[in-house]
Order: structure tokens, then C-alpha cells, then sequence
């Protein structure tokens, strides 16, 4: 994991940016024109790929959406669905 740095995060343009294991960073266009960025956790649970929101960028930082990504994989592996 970590492609993404957190100078490139606020750089980043609208679509979605991946930091790897399953970790994106999702910016979107917002009606005033401002850039809205969130993170996804993608993943597979029992042959179905799934997507889960962490929370907004910046109030949610990289270290943070990385550690729950980690959490939740862990839970995954464990046969869980998170």
C-alpha cells in the first residue's frame, strides 16, 4: 500500500485514485465547483465485489483511511464481511 501522498491528494483531480489494497480516493465536481474527495474501500466478500465509504478527505487523512482499510481487511480475512 501507498501510492498516494498526501500533497497528492490535494492535487488531485476529479476521478478516482487508487493507493492500493482495495484504498481510493474518490474526487468529484461539486455544484459550486469545488472538488469533494472521499475515500472507498473496495473489496471481495464471497465472490462479490463490494464498496465501502470511509469518509471524507480531508477530515478522514491518508494514515487514517489506510489503518481502517487494514482493519477491515482484516476482518475479511477472518471470513467476516465487514
Amino acid at each position: 500500500m501507498g501510492k498516494l501522498t498526501t500533497k497528492g491528494i490535494e492535487a488531485a483531480g476529479e476521478g478516482r485514485h487508487g493507493d492500493g489494497a482495495g484504498l481510493i480516493l474518490q474526487a468529484t465536481r461539486g455544484k459550486g465547483g469545488e472538488t469533494r474527495k472521499r475515500w472507498l474501500w473496495r473489496y471481495r466478500f464471497r465472490g462479490r465485489v463490494r464498496e465501502m465509504g470511509l469518509g471524507p478527505f480531508p477530515k478522514i487523512s491518508l494514515a487514517a483511511a489506510r489503518a481502517k482499510a487494514r482493519e477491515l481487511a482484516a476482518l475479511r480475512d477472518q471470513g467476516k464481511d465487514p
